[in-house]
């Protein structure tokens, strides 16, 4: 049989034909992961703007919304209460342009598209350049609004939807929309919330994952080009070597070049990190209240950038004090999230009458916490939260809590210098149940006692053996420097945990609040 030869320039043309079908290939594969990333972009745009019209729609009074009906109502109170929520929520989210209130137009005959305005944010110069510019205006309740282009808006008053891509509304910026109901005691929807995130943030997101695209692109048809070429030239003599040698300096290059681009790219999704992280710090309170019978103590650790703990300590009437402690399952920017959500929802309570009234009894403020949140959360997500009333009006001060599925409290006495849990009841974790009962449990503490309230990260701290810290050592520890002032108490339990620990690193995010009732 004779062999058959393929002619020199015959093989170059196949080797050619062969480079351009991989880069081709390769192109097809990162241009299939680059609409794969925009649509998960997309999406992750529309659930974050949903998420937020949500909370803030828990977070509005309905009774407040049905108060404003008419131009004339822009003096109301409840008005400008929700003019500073909706202002509070834009101010925080950079990302967010635009929150506003709507209802359907009451006109007979109206269709669903007909809405008009309830609330608008307060007019500011948002460019600066000295002037209320169209988009910079705010609508008078009773602006008529057409939401005929907005189909995901018009359902929005049976429940939360977001639009499927970016819209244009002049004179407003085109954007992207989340919308939530408000709903009555009733489950009757008066208004809708609605949210709206600039196409410019959608832009930038898909501009940056796009570059990364075409850069790793680039890089793998660089690298299968060098394959090609260096195995052709394996047959060469030494001089041809010496030309892949500078061949290979030139794809070293441009491997150098998108590494460079990669830790650019790494470094901006740190600090987008670092921001959302300075977010979530401040939900958390600033300063905690100081009484001359009380003082309180904290520590917040969390195991990666974003965590999911959240505690608070506030003032009610008559010499109370409130508090709780809350631990969102997992961690991440999903667990951040959720505890805003718990974070908002104290807070609409602080903002209306009836939930004042609420915020006295710890077992209601669970059920109601339970409530908002049950069916916002995924079903692989939980909370375990306490709260508490401390009473220091009378000479013997007594505490009032409510527990879903948490650490109980540590009772440190100073008169007996030993520390034990209280025995308090439990109901379930938050979200296991749309409808359950938490029962309330009552105690008191003398003057010179500690309150030690926890998350399960302290117990659970993990040393390189993969041994928890436990219970029993963080009572003993409590038991034996319990006399100790709060600050120097805190230092001790911090001081322990590292010990433990060793060169193994946070394993969860833990949360410790001592309250000291000063003598």
């Amino acid at each position: 049989m004779r062999m058959i030869r393929i002619p020199i320039p015959q093989r170059a043309a196949v080797r050619m034909a062969l480079l351009a079908m991989a880069w081709a290939v390769v192109i097809l594969i990162f241009a299939l992961a680059y609409r794969t990333a925009s649509k998960a972009i997309l999406d992750e745009i529309r659930a974050q703007a949903k998420a937020v019209a949500i909370a803030l729609a828990a977070a509005i009074d309905p009774d407040d919304v049905t108060a404003i009906r008419e131009p004339a109502d822009v003096g109301l109170p409840s008005l400008a209460k929700i003019q500073r929520l909706l202002s509070a929520v834009t101010d925080a989210n950079p990302d967010i342009r635009y929150v506003y209130v709507m209802r359907r137009d009451p006109t007979p005959g109206a269709p669903p598209s007909s809405y008009v305005y309830v609330v608008d944010e307060p007019e500011r110069d948002r460019n600066g350049n000295g002037q209320i510019d169209p988009d910079e205006r705010s609508q008078p309740p009773g602006t008529p609004y057409d939401a005929s282009a907005f189909p995901a808006m018009v359902s929005a008053w049976d429940g939360p939807s977001a639009d499927e891509e970016v819209t244009a509304d002049p004179p407003y910026p085109d954007s992207i929309s989340g919308y939530a109901p408000i709903r009555d005691a009733a489950g009757q929807t008066v208004a809708i919330v609605g949210v709206d995130i600039l196409a410019e943030t959608v832009h930038l997101k898909k501009a940056a994952v796009r570059r990364a695209a075409v850069v790793l692109a680039l890089a793998m048809n660089a690298l299968i080009t060098m394959v090609l070429v260096l195995y052709r030239r394996e047959h060469l003599a030494m001089v041809e070597n010496r030309a892949l040698a500078r061949e290979l300096a030139f794809r070293n290059e441009v491997l150098q070049d998108t590494n460079r681009e990669l830790e650019r790219l790494n470094r901006q999704y740190e600090e987008e990190l670092a921001l959302a992280r300075d977010v979530q710090l401040g939900l958390l309170p600033r300063d905690l209240p100081r009484h001359a019978r009380l003082a309180f103590e904290r520590c917040f650790v969390t195991c990666a950038m974003l965590g999911g703990d959240l505690y608070d300590v506030f003032t009610l009437s008559g010499n109370r004090i409130a508090l709780y402690v809350a631990d969102v399952s997992g961690h991440g920017a999903g667990a951040a999230l959720i505890s805003g959500l718990i974070k908002m929802a104290v807070a609409g309570m602080k903002g209306d009458r009836t939930g004042s009234d609420i915020l006295e009894r710890p077992a209601r403020v669970i059920a109601r916490i339970n409530e908002l949140v049950a069916r916002e959360l995924p079903p692989d997500k939980f909370v375990t939260m306490i709260y508490a009333v401390i009473d220091i009006a009378s000479p013997s001060i007594t505490c009032r809590v409510a527990s879903a599925g948490h650490p109980p409290p540590i009772h440190i006495r100073a008169a007996a210098s030993d520390a034990f849990p209280v025995p308090i009841q439990s109901g379930p974790a938050l979200v296991f149940f749309e409808q359950a009962d938490w029962p309330e449990s009552e105690f008191r503490v003398e003057p010179g006692d500690k309150l030690a309230f926890f998350t399960d990260g302290i117990p659970e701290a993990m040393n390189e053996r993969h041994e928890e810290f436990g219970d029993d050592r963080l009572l003993e520890l409590l038991r034996t420097h319990g006399r100790e002032p709060a600050p120097s108490l805190m230092e001790r339990v911090n001081r322990a945990l590292a010990a433990h620990r060793g060169t193994n690193a946070v394993s969860d995010d833990y949360t410790l609040l001592i309250a000291e009732f000063l003598a």
